[in-house]
């Protein structure tokens, strides 16, 4: 997923997307969003 698709997804900036790529701790909601959005990716 990309990182346009991905702040989209989660509703939050892309910037702050690459941040949590970078260097940035991710919080604990936004790592288990994402989690849940891999794991059923096609499926929602």
């Amino acid at each position: 997923m990309s990182l346009e698709g991905m702040a989209s997804a989660l509703e939050i900036s892309r910037r702050l997307v690459a941040d949590y790529r970078k260097d940035k701790p991710i919080p604990r909601h936004v790592a288990l969003a994402t989690r849940y959005l891999v794991e059923h990716r096609g499926k929602v």
